[in-house]
């Protein structure tokens, strides 16, 4: 023990017992002493030592009362206690322990006794600081990946959007085979990739205690038909059978988180395919009056017993030699295993190696309200929905997913309004009415949930408009928190057409929905994916002319953060289009910016120029034949123009977002294309420069 790192309150009325500890425990601590209670707690106070000596029988204030006083401070309430005292009785002693001291020692006393008394009080603060500490980093710990994993369920899930999203889209087209066996592979890939995802985040949701079930009313006979479709499809396409074998009188109405219960038989019938190579896959589901019972027998590898323990473990998969090309996180039994508990049940197996295995899951059975059911429409038959005159508004700060969501809209004769940010469409919705929301929520300065809540807060009809979120973390509990917050729904990306149409069935006005049963024309919808693809790349254009000045700009202002958020877009943009040298670039610029000391090279910025160089060069025909095929410029007389401008001068001076209903006619006008553009793009200061310029020539 190092020499005073450590002090030593003696406390007693008698100045020989003072001399006598102080000199049992110097060198070792530094000592402080009182000779009566009010000073003691007055040095207790000030002093804050680490350990105690206190005696009982004193004048005034005995030792109970001073300890009573200590123990009632936030300051001292946790210093340890020792009552050295002449008093040998029980009772006294049992009295002194009941207050609080941590040990008890009788007068007369031995001196090396009382000292190693007290390291052993000093040893135990020090491990119990140490297990403090060690605590402490391991909440932080534990905060921060939590942390990281939703920011990077985000990252991830904003370009998988782009993928799945563009992928179906081309679906639509006139592709030949071997282009429609491409599309479907990239669909394949990318919903395995979220699965993992999924899994991830679910464990991760889990471990932290985060993770809620959510019991709804649900038909039990809907859920076993959409997995019946799931595993015939897959297993036919593997060559084996999917038996479905409900036995006896099953109850057809439940309680309970039928979303979870379907994860948990998705993830071991899916178990059971891949370890399956002949044979068959059966889910047999009984019922007691207490019990609904799922077994799933498979006829494939088995699990050798000495492997049997690891299923349930966290990353853990079987004979790597036999799973090589079995792609897995390898939680999704352990995922399923916590399901089952939280639920009240209990997952069992039984496999012999060779043979097969059988799983064993049985939950509780709560009857459900049959009036309460919300119906699967995946279920019901195909169909699709059409709404011209819908009022849609399509809220994200990331303008290729308001293209896609806007592209996937436009297939549903929906022409929907865009903006990219919470506070500008509170001015939107203030300004028109909508028939529906779809609002990202994760977006910089006022994120998708407080310009709802701010929506809502404006009470009357905009307490009823439905706001759909938009999200790229749809982690366990999301449905919870968007509902808490006001939201009518959410929808996860990447936005999934099929899920769009139901929400927008829902939520739009049934006088505005058609309903078609028959699909429509290909070459049409292929049509509108032209324009769609073609309409991204004017808008790259447009938005990334000046892209490398601004960058530039920034980085010598010393504004890291706007030239990180540049580079994190342009980033996101050049990877949807195809420009991969442009993408690595952004991103190595975007890497380094992020770091602790952020630091760039020269080489970053050079290879950011030369392949925005590159890309502007191939867009640029695309908007030069997007001008080209706008309305035919026109000349109107001098009159017409100032009866014009006097009509949009107070609203660009009041930054009325009623101005964007001239666009279309400014347009069309010789002279008004940059004035238009400025106001379609929300600019109102600088439309506002601009018409002054004009007004000074009319």
């Amino acid at each position: 023990m190092e020499d005073a790192k450590h002090s030593v309150l003696i406390i007693d009325d008698q100045r020989i017992n003072i001399t006598e500890l102080s000199k049992a425990l110097r060198p070792d601590f530094r000592i402080f002493a009182a000779g009566n209670g009010p000073d003691a707690l007055i040095a207790a106070e000030e002093n804050l030592p680490d350990v105690i000596l206190l005696d009982i029988q004193m004048a005034g204030m005995d030792g109970y009362e001073v300890i009573t006083e200590l123990k009632k401070s936030e300051k001292t309430k946790n210093i340890p206690v020792i009552f050295i005292t002449g008093r040998g009785d029980a009772e006294s002693e049992e009295r002194g322990l009941a207050l609080g001291a941590v040990d008890y020692i009788r007068k007369p006393f031995s001196s090396s006794i009382v000292k190693l008394r007290v390291c052993n009080q000093i040893e135990l603060l020090e491990m119990t600081e140490k297990l403090e500490a060690a605590l402490k980093e391991a909440q932080a710990a534990n905060e921060a990946k939590s942390i990281f994993l939703s920011n990077m369920s985000h990252e991830i899930r904003t370009p998988m959007n782009a993928i799945i999203g563009m992928g179906e889209l081309l679906l639509h087209e006139n592709l030949n085979e071997r282009q429609k066996a491409y599309v479907d592979d990239i669909a394949t890939s990318s919903k395995a990739l979220l699965e993992i995802i999924n899994d991830i985040l679910d464990f991760s949701k889990i471990e932290s205690g985060k993770l809620e079930l959510n019991p709804v009313d649900y038909d039990l006979f809907a859920l076993l038909s959409h997995i019946e479709s799931m595993f015939a499809y897959i297993t036919n396409k593997k060559g084996l059978q999917f038996i479905l074998e409900p036995v006896g009188d099953l109850p057809e109405i439940l309680f309970g988180d039928d979303l979870r219960i379907r994860q948990i038989l998705t993830n071991i019938l899916g178990n059971a395919v891949k370890f399956t190579e002949k044979g068959y896959v059966r889910l047999r589901v009984t019922a007691s009056e207490s019990m609904l019972i799922f077994e799933i027998t498979d006829t494939g590898i088995g699990i050798r017993k000495e492997d049997q323990p690891k299923l349930f473990k966290a990353f853990e998969q079987m004979d790597k030699t036999i799973n090589r090309n079995i792609v897995g996180t390898g939680l999704g039994l352990v995922i399923s295993r916590s399901f089952v508990e939280m639920m009240g049940g209990d997952i069992t197996l039984e496999s012999e190696y060779g043979q097969g295995t059988v799983f064993t899951i049985a939950i509780p059975v709560v009857a459900g309200n049959r009036e309460l059911v919300i119906r699967d429409t995946d279920e019901e038959q195909w169909h699709a929905i059409y709404a011209p005159e819908a009022n849609v508004l399509v809220v994200d700060d990331n303008e290729f997913n308001r293209k896609v969501a806007s592209g996937l809209l436009s297939l549903m004769d929906i022409e929907a309004e865009e903006t990219d940010s919470g506070i500008r469409a509170i001015d939107l919705v203030r300004e028109k009415d909508y028939d529906i929301v779809l609002m990202d929520h994760m977006m910089p300065g006022m994120d998708g949930v407080e310009a709802t809540l701010e929506i809502r807060r404006m009470g009357g009809k905009y307490e009823l408009l439905p706001i759909v979120a938009l999200t790229a973390n749809a982690v366990s509990g999301a449905k919870e928190m968007f509902l808490k917050n006001k939201f009518n729904g959410f929808i996860s990306k990447p936005i999934d057409s099929h899920e769009l149409s139901k929400v927008l069935e829902i939520w739009l006005p049934p006088e505005k929905v058609q309903i078609r049963t028959e699909p429509d024309d290909k070459s049409s919808r292929a049509n509108k994916e032209d324009k769609i693809r073609k309409k991204t790349m004017v808008t790259f254009v447009k938005e990334n002319n000046d892209t490398y000045e601004h960058i530039t700009d920034s980085l010598s202002k010393g504004d890291i953060r706007t030239a990180h958020r540049i580079a994190h877009t342009l980033k996101s943009c050049a990877g949807y289009l195809g420009k991969h040298e442009l993408s690595d670039a952004a991103l190595s610029l975007e890497v380094s910016l992020n770091s602790a000391t952020p630091a760039y090279l020269p080489e970053q910025l050079e290879a950011i120029k030369k392949g925005l160089e590159e890309a502007l060069r191939e867009f640029e025909p695309m908007l030069k034949e997007a001008e080209s095929n706008s309305p035919d410029a026109v000349q109107i007389d001098a009159k017409a123009m100032t009866t014009l401008l006097l009509e949009i001068k107070p609203l660009l001076e009041k930054g009325d977002f009623g101005a964007s209903e001239y666009v279309e006619k400014l347009q069309g006008i010789v002279g008004m294309k940059e004035l238009a553009e400025r106001i379609e793009e929300y600019d109102f200061e600088g439309a506002l420069q601009i018409f002054n310029s004009l007004s000074e020539t009319q």
